[in-house]
């Protein structure tokens, strides 16, 4: 076996690394940091994965430690020749091991088919990555610890082809002792012996404390009868109670009626002398409602206009300007009229004289003649500014698209990559079509090589066939020549049929034990002793082997014996001669000889000839059937390794770089479709690129030709702005030589308005003596209007004055005689006229009050005396305590009563909570009888198993004694080499740990110097090598192994290494120079 090459694409500080391994010692030699021990654990993983491990520690957990440093895919592949084949496996990992996938391929036949699973390493090298790391591969700084494991010593042993027998020992030793853990554990108080017998325990606590509560239960019913019987008493005084409460309750009843009675009476007689008061108070009769209400209103009237009149108030200052102003404001409107048409006036006049002081401001004058400089010559029209402004707008518009006019970065980049995709150029539609017609191909061989195969129910029965003619195929005649054998053996048993029977008497059969029985007795006996001791000293094979070959013996003896018993008891005589009798028994004797190659057994031989015949078409139909599909599915690989390699040809082409994928013509049109439409879109887009250039250029050449007369020292940069500027300055021009005009013309015609409206208004104001010559026209306007104001509010509260005065005093003379009339009805009351009204109100609301009441309670008593006819005679004598005291009573027995209940219903709960945990005594002790028997069994299993593993470790031990002396001898070989005479002998145990026997004493190898310690190591696991592979050589890997050795041990190391590359590959990687 040796390893080919391997691809890192991402692996620890490794990504996208490449190396070919060449035959015999590859050496790479690199620095320190750039991965060569990660190149040898991605050698181990490709071949073992990555353990699964739960650990958080880097160094313990190598998912974590290997890890991919600048991301991506985590994994890679490896090649590799084994047995005349080339292989490619392919792991990638994921954060877990249930994200890692595995893929094997067979290079040589181009196929996914392979005899090996994911569990490569094991099925190619026997053992697991344990052993690996112990053995082919010796890591930087190995540990000191030699010892074999469990796989390597199931190799070493050789019991049988699979290596997973000593696996299968150190199993059963696991299982016995797991057996023995769960019958009483090694420490603790674990177990189904402790279990049992902490049950055993509890059921005994638990019965005698079960036991412990029955006088309890007793005292517990005598109890509750007592609590039953008080409460019986106590229900029956609180019947009592409850009879005498309704009495009580009655009679108090109708005790209350008879005072509601009384107190009816009373009302109704006090309520008939309020009456009679009232009315010897009034002999005339009371005034109704109505009328008091209305002589309540003329009184307040008659109140509210004194108060208005003695209210009413005028001052001196408003009778003054009343005096003084009304000659001159007599005619309210129309003083109005005036004041308002002069007020008007002088607001024209004001803004007359502001227009006639408007003129152009200084630094507008400045503005206008800076302009008028500029444009003195020649000024441009609008028209050609408007042309201009849009030029440069078109201008700007054009710069934005062509800005535009460009791939965007994305498609720049894809146009790159495509470029350099099709650098030789972009396949044809031929060539595609090609590629396509290859890919259906393929996918049309895949399909006839998946299902070409003969189905599985053929291969069975081609199986079963070739079985049984595992010793030829007989021919045709052959067959039917037996066919005519049988019918001649039925003709002569045919005329078999006289026969003579000679029976002889019971008694006279004496059955003895003949030679070849006791021989066989004495034979079986002899090979089941020699068996069971053999299977005693752990020798599986032999001991199963003699064992089955007693019982064999023993069993034909047994048979013998019954033959001869039949035998002795009739003799049979035949009736056909005895050349007929020879003959048929030739017959039979050929027959069932050519019958028992293709069958168990001979009975009904015709039917089994005529099958035979049938096997035999069958047989050979299904061998030419197969031999036509192994020939049609050979030439279909062979056509699918051709179309592969085309397609691998084409990928690589288009694809470099990435790993092959199916399919990928579809991927290649759509490539070459985007490369081709972003190469037509570059294209046309530089073509528009250019238009608008020289466009923008025209434009450019005509606003420079327009405004190089209006900036004649330099141009401005911004084309656009310096148009936009010079139409403002235009429009502003304009402007102010329109403003200039308008001024002049309006101030000639302002000044005769002015003159006039001056006049008007002093006319006005002398009329009514306001004009003051100390003060503006407008001032004059506004004093004026200011006194017609005051005149306007002292007038109007003159007049309102007069009005309410006379107003208050007629509502005074209306109201006063209707009092006077109506009091003259009731001469005997006193007081003014407020407190006869306040007098006659109370008294006539007290009447009517005292009518509905009387009527109310005559009615409520007569309404009391139907409803109560016999109240009058009730005898007003209690005989019965207070219901409230009766009830007080009654409450205490309830009380009393409720606690009986509370105390009967724990003591029930009582009694049944200890009659549940009594019940079950009996059952208890039943229980604890079996489970007294169950640990004595288990005690007894448990001894047994104890003796059975001392006699598997000692079954053990003897057989790991067969190859400590191989793997001894292959040890001082390697250790002569590298070490020279001057090593002491070297010792192993049987679980292969090293000691050196120096001066008399047997050292460990960890007591050595880390130089020795690395040599001895590596004599180690090249003598374990030497013994694991005798017939497949595996490669060996070497990860800087000789880091402590001398100059001289390094140089023999060396040498060895080329001598041991001569017969298998070795991978030495190393950092130092000086050790290549």
């Amino acid at each position: 076996m040796r390893l080919l090459r391997c691809h890192i694409e991402n692996f620890g500080v490794l990504s996208g690394f490449d190396y070919e391994f060449p035959e015999g010692l590859a050496v790479i030699c690199r620095e320190n940091g750039f991965g060569k021990s990660t190149l040898a654990a991605f050698l181990k993983a490709m071949f073992y994965g990555l353990p699964r491990t739960g650990a958080h520690n880097v160094t313990e957990n190598e998912r974590r430690r290997f890890e991919p440093w600048q991301g991506g895919k985590f994994g890679g592949f490896l090649e590799f020749e084994y047995q005349g084949a080339a292989y490619r496996v392919t792991r990638y990992f994921g954060k877990t091991a249930a994200k890692d996938t595995f893929s094997l391929r067979d290079l040589t036949r181009r196929t996914d088919e392979t005899p090996f699973s994911s569990r490569l390493g094991e099925e190619l090298f026997g053992l697991d990555a344990a052993s690996f790391a112990r053995s082919t591969y010796l890591p930087q700084a190995a540990e000191a610890d030699m010892q074999a494991t469990t796989s390597m010593r199931a190799k070493l042993s050789n019991l049988v082809d699979d290596t997973n027998d000593m696996n299968n020992f150190d199993t059963a030793e696991q299982a016995l002792r797991q057996f023995r853990r769960n019958l009483r554990a090694y420490s603790g108080d674990k177990g189904e012996i402790a279990d049992c017998e902490r049950e055993l325990h509890a059921l005994e606590a638990q019965t005698l404390e079960a036991r412990q509560k029955l006088p309890r239960l007793e005292e517990v019913l005598r109890e509750l009868n007592r609590a039953n019987e008080a409460a019986e008493q106590t229900t029956a005084e609180i019947a009592d109670l409850r009879e005498k409460i309704r009495i009580s309750s009655d009679q108090k009843a109708r005790s209350m009626q008879l005072s509601q009675r009384k107190e009816l009476a009373a009302a109704c007689e006090k309520q008939e002398a309020l009456l009679q008061a009232l009315f010897a108070r009034y002999p005339a009769g009371l005034p109704s409602a109505e009328e008091i209400r209305r002589q309540r209103e003329h009184f307040l009237d008659a109140q509210q206009a004194c108060r208005r009149l003695g209210e009413l108030t005028l001052c001196d200052e408003d009778r003054e300007i009343v005096a003084r102003e009304e000659g001159f404001f007599a005619d309210r409107e129309k003083t109005q009229q005036e004041l308002d048409e002069c007020t008007r006036q002088c607001t024209q006049l004001g803004e007359l004289q502001a227009k006639l002081s408007s003129q152009l401001l200084p630094e507008e004058t400045k503005r206008l003649t800076e302009l008028e400089i500029k444009f003195r010559t020649t000024a441009p029209r609008q028209e050609e500014v408007s042309a201009c402004l849009q030029a440069a707008d078109e201008m700007l518009a054009c710069r934005r698209q062509l800005s535009g006019l460009q791939l965007s970065e994305d498609e720049q980049r894809q146009l790159d990559l495509a470029c350099m995709r099709f650098a030789d150029g972009a396949p044809t539609d031929e060539q595609l079509h090609s590629l396509r017609q290859d890919e259906q191909q393929h996918a049309v061989l895949q399909r006839a090589l998946e299902t070409g195969a003969m189905p599985q129910e053929q291969q069975d029965e081609l199986e079963a066939l070739r079985r049984v003619f595992a010793t030829g195929v007989p021919t045709e005649d052959e067959v039917l020549r037996y066919q005519t054998d049988c019918r001649r053996i039925a003709e002569l048993e045919g005329r078999k049929q006289v026969q003579a029977l000679q029976k002889t008497k019971p008694e006279e059969q004496k059955p003895r034990l003949s030679g070849t029985q006791l021989l066989l007795l004495v034979l079986g006996a002899a090979l089941l002793a020699l068996g069971c001791v053999l299977l005693a000293k752990a020798n599986l094979a032999a001991g199963i082997a003699l064992t089955a070959a007693g019982a064999l013996a023993l069993i034909g003896a047994v048979l013998l014996r019954g033959k001869q018993a039949h035998e002795g008891g009739c003799i049979t005589t035949s009736a056909i001669t005895d050349e007929e009798n020879q003959a048929l028994y030739d017959l039979r004797r050929g027959l069932n000889d050519f019958l028992l190659r293709f069958f168990e057994e001979v009975s009904e031989p015709e039917q089994k000839l005529t099958r035979l015949l049938l096997d035999r078409k069958t047989y050979l139909d299904l061998q030419a059937q197969k031999r036509a599909m192994q020939q049609a599915q050979q030439e279909a690989r062979q056509s699918l390794s051709q179309v592969d390699a085309r397609l691998h040809a084409a990928f690589c082409r288009y694809f470099p770089g990435e790993t092959y994928r199916d399919g990928f013509t579809q991927a290649l049109l759509g490539a070459r479709q985007e490369y081709l439409a972003l190469l037509a879109q570059a294209q046309r887009m530089k073509e528009e690129r250019e238009k608008l250039a020289n466009h923008i250029g025209e434009i450019q050449k005509t606003l420079r030709e327009f405004l190089r007369p209006y900036y004649p020292e330099a141009l401005p940069e911004d084309l656009r702005a310096g148009v936009q500027t010079l139409s403002k300055e235009l429009s502003e021009w304009q402007t102010l030589q329109r403003r200039k005009e308008q001024l002049e013309e309006q101030n000639a015609g302002n000044l005769a308005l002015s003159q006039a409206l001056t006049g008007g208004i002093r006319a006005a104001l002398s009329r009514y003596q306001a004009l003051d010559e100390t003060r503006t026209l407008r001032e004059c306007t506004q004093a004026l209007c200011r006194r017609f104001a005051q005149y306007t509010l002292s007038s109007a509260r003159a007049e309102r004055y007069f009005a309410d005065s006379r107003q208050a005093q007629a509502q005074k003379e209306a109201a006063q005689p209707e009092l006077d009339a109506f009091f003259a009805a009731f001469p005997a009351m006193q007081g003014d006229a407020g407190e006869k009204l306040e007098a006659l109100e109370r008294d006539a609301g007290a009447w009517a009050l005292a009518s509905g009441q009387i009527l109310s309670a005559q009615q409520a008593l007569t309404t009391f005396d139907r409803e109560h006819p016999a109240v009058e005679s009730m005898d007003e004598e209690q005989t019965l305590p207070d219901p409230e005291e009766l009830q007080r009573q009654e409450a205490q027995a309830q009380q009393k009563l409720d606690a009986l209940e509370e105390k009967r219903r724990a003591l029930r709960q009582e009694r049944q909570n200890i009659s549940r945990e009594t019940e079950d005594i009996s059952v208890w002790e039943d229980r604890i009888a079996a489970l007294c028997d169950e640990r004595q069994s288990l005690q007894k299993s448990c001894t047994l198993a104890d003796r059975t593993m001392e006699l598997l470790n000692l079954a053990k031990d003897r057989l790991a004694n067969r190859y400590v002396a191989d793997v001894e001898r292959g040890f001082t070989r390697y250790a002569k080499e590298l070490l020279g005479e001057n090593l002491g002998r070297a010792l192993l145990d049987k679980n292969l740990c090293l000691f050196i026997d120096e001066q008399g004493a047997a050292r460990e190898a960890a007591s050595f110097s880390a130089g020795t310690l690395d040599a001895l190591t590596l004599c180690m696991r090249l003598a374990l090598v030497d013994a694991l592979f005798t017939k497949e050589q595996p490669f060996l890997l070497l990860d800087d192994p000789f880091v402590n050795l001398d100059d001289a041990r390094t140089k023999r190391a060396l040498e060895l290494l080329q001598k041991i590359s001569q017969q298998r590959q070795v991978v030495y990687l190393v950092c130092n120079s000086a050790r290549v």
